[in-house]
Formats: C-alpha cells, sequence, structure tokens
C-alpha cells in the first residue's frame, strides 16, 4: 500500500498526439511521429552502433543509441543526438534548417555540418570531454547571405562576421561544471603560462621524484643500494627488484598526480 501510494504521488508524464510511423524492415529502428507546434517531424531511433562507412540519412530527427564511428556518416534534416561516441561525420539540418543541433554524450566528430555551416574538428583539434555537449550555429554579427562559416575545432572561427558553429556543454549543470573546470585551471597557471605550484603539488613532486630515483636504484644495483641501509644477506636480489619496481611506480603516481590534479 504504501509504494502504491507513492507512486500514485509522482507527477505523471503525458505524451500527446504521438502516432507510429510506417513499419521499418530493420528490427532496430523505429520511427515516430510527433507534433512540435503546428508541424510534424519524424524522428528515427536507431538502436546500434555505426561502422566505418555505413551511411544513414533520414528526414527529421536522428536519435541514435550507439557509437558513431569514424567514417561513418550521419544526416538528418533535422537534429541528430548520439547516446554514445560520436568519431564520424555528421549533417544536421541538411535541408537548410539553421536551427538544427548536434549532440552527443561523447562528442570527437571528424566534422559537423549544420545547414550550410562547416566545422572540421578532428582529433588533433578536439580534446575529450567528461560530459555531454551540443553542438549548434552561432550568428556573432550579421552576415551576408550565403557566407559559408567554417572553423578548426572548438571555438576558434575561420570566418569575422560569417556564423561558425558552437560547441558548448549540453545543459546548465554540465555547462557550469565546465566553467568551474576551466577556472581551476586558469588559476594554476601564471601570467607566463608557466604552471604554478601549490604546496601540497611540491610535497608530491618531491615526493615522487625521490621514489622514482630509489626504485630505478634498487632496479638497476639492487645489492648495492639495499646494503647501504640493511643487511642484503637476509632478502634476495630479485625481491629487492620488486621492491624498485613498487617504489617507481609510485613515484610516478605521485608526480602525476602533481602535475594533473
Amino acid at each position: 500500500a504504501t509504494g502504491a501510494n507513492a507512486t500514485a504521488s509522482l507527477p505523471r508524464l503525458h505524451l500527446l498526439q504521438v502516432r507510429r510511423g510506417p513499419r521499418s524492415t530493420s528490427t532496430q529502428r523505429r520511427t515516430l511521429t510527433a507534433t512540435r507546434g503546428a508541424t510534424n517531424r519524424d524522428c528515427v531511433l536507431i538502436k546500434r552502433t555505426l561502422r566505418g562507412g555505413q551511411i544513414e540519412k533520414h528526414d527529421g530527427d536522428v536519435v541514435i543509441i550507439g557509437d558513431v564511428n569514424v567514417d561513418s556518416i550521419v544526416s538528418a534534416s533535422g537534429d541528430v543526438t548520439v547516446f554514445g561516441r560520436l568519431c564520424g561525420e555528421v549533417h544536421a539540418g541538411n535541408r537548410g534548417d539553421t536551427g538544427a543541433t548536434v549532440s552527443a554524450i561523447c562528442f570527437e566528430p571528424s566534422q559537423v555540418r549544420i545547414a550550410d555551416v562547416v566545422a572540421v574538428m578532428g582529433a588533433q583539434n578536439s580534446e575529450p570531454t567528461p560530459f555531454p555537449e551540443v553542438a549548434r550555429i552561432n550568428w556573432p554579427a550579421p552576415t551576408r547571405a550565403g557566407g559559408l562559416g567554417q572553423i578548426d575545432g572548438r571555438g576558434s572561427s575561420g570566418g569575422g562576421g560569417q556564423p561558425r558553429i558552437l560547441v558548448e556543454p549540453a545543459g546548465q549543470f554540465w555547462q557550469q561544471l565546465s566553467a568551474r573546470g576551466r577556472k581551476r585551471r586558469a588559476a594554476r597557471v601564471g601570467s607566463e603560462g608557466k604552471l604554478k605550484w601549490s604546496a601540497p603539488a611540491k610535497a608530491a613532486r618531491l615526493t615522487g621524484i625521490y621514489l622514482i630515483i630509489a626504485g630505478m636504484s634498487l632496479l638497476l644495483a639492487p645489492e648495492s643500494t639495499f646494503g647501504l641501509l640493511f643487511d642484503v644477506r637476509t632478502i634476495a636480489p630479485g625481491w629487492i627488484q620488486v621492491f624498485g619496481i613498487i617504489a617507481a611506480a609510485l613515484g610516478l603516481y605521485y608526480v602525476g598526480t602533481a602535475v594533473g590534479d
């Protein structure tokens, strides 16, 4: 009874004016038509990973539950949403819809096109982020008719007043989290571009360097190094080298923590 009352108290969700489209020949794809204001736009649901060389081109929105691998292409007249890793090429609003968006949990596409605006991304220009992202057209200034904006990576435009594709965290929570991360990184970099070390970071770096030196000494000269403090006859040289490997690994961990934290 308690569970029933708790369930009854939850807000109910209503999906209005939704009808199923024609049945697809693929068991992994469904087509739904939903009302958006005064117009209808199809939504194609693809529940699989797109391998390299595969092409998906549809009218309306496209939702993919899976990954979009390198050398695969997704094209839609509406929005494109990927619940997975987006690494291939994607074209949203291929009929000129400049309000279309491209969203992905892991946003690493090789190329993004929205309407006639192109962004060439590539692994060398974009770094993976720990939050979902959405790409949309940004209009920084009035543009000439027929202008084509092109950017490389996140945020740098290829033309002054031309439209560009802006990639940002998807949702207010992720935007705030990303802003805090940028402030934290900026606080660790001085005006000359050099990394600033806090007191705990300095201590961790010093400890790590000491452990690396000690570990390498135990590994390369186990008896001589161990004999400085202990009797080498009480332990086999092999075990001394094992301790050296462990010490060196801990040293790398300490140094990495000091640099990356």
